[in-house]
């Protein structure tokens, strides 16, 4: 079977906790992705409970208003329900995206890479991964240190497609969130994503 996306569940961001709608139409069995966006701490963000953690940028950044990405997976169960997302500090901000088809057992076929940018510039590279199966679902998450911190001109991945899924904050000291996802054909290096930054931050 296919991975295929299903949705992404309403955004939800502020000062204090989260509370990130799951995507509309899920159903048992599907990957979850939660992206969390908050004040660079250079450790990972709190995630609900019964969520796995996949990653999180692990580098302290340089001023008090940069950002910092985190990323949890929960394979979907019956009766679940809207998560809360504990209270990082300054600002919150979250989103959860669907996926069908995905190996229940092991959702995760590649290392994840973590990394940040402490360079202000308008230009995001995304290190890739190797994946070990093929037909893989690729995503790269990113988070920015302003709420305009939108993308153009992707490039540089080896995905049949690539899709973006952007979010900013004007809460606390802001920021903006993204996850940039795509098939893989082949097993093999997924690539390093490129793409130019709407304005000049910090990754």
């Amino acid at each position: 079977m296919a991975i295929t996306f299903v949705a992404s569940g309403t955004v939800s961001a502020g000062t204090g906790t989260n509370s990130p709608g799951l995507p509309s139409g899920w159903a048992i069995d599907d990957c979850h992705i939660l992206v969390i966006e908050s004040n660079g701490t250079g450790s990972a963000a709190g995630g609900p409970a019964g969520w796995n953690l996949v990653g999180f940028s692990t580098t302290s950044h340089s001023t008090s208003d940069d950002t910092q990405v985190t990323v949890y997976e929960r394979i979907a169960q019956s009766g679940d329900s809207t998560p809360t997302v504990p209270d990082d500090g300054n600002h919150t901000q979250s989103r959860i995206h669907g996926f069908r088809g995905v190996d229940t057992t092991t959702p995760i076929h590649g290392t994840p890479v973590t990394s940040s940018d402490n360079s202000n510039d308008t230009s995001y590279n995304g290190t890739g991964i190797t994946t070990t199966v093929d037909g893989a679902m690729v995503g790269y998450a990113a988070s920015h240190g302003d709420n305009g911190a939108s993308w153009s001109s992707l490039g540089g991945h080896n995905l049949a497609s690539i899709t973006d899924v952007y979010n900013s904050t004007t809460s606390g000291n802001d920021g903006s969130m993204h996850l940039a996802y795509g098939l893989l054909t082949t097993a093999g290096a997924s690539g390093t994503l490129t793409a130019t930054i709407a304005v000049s931050e910090e990754e």
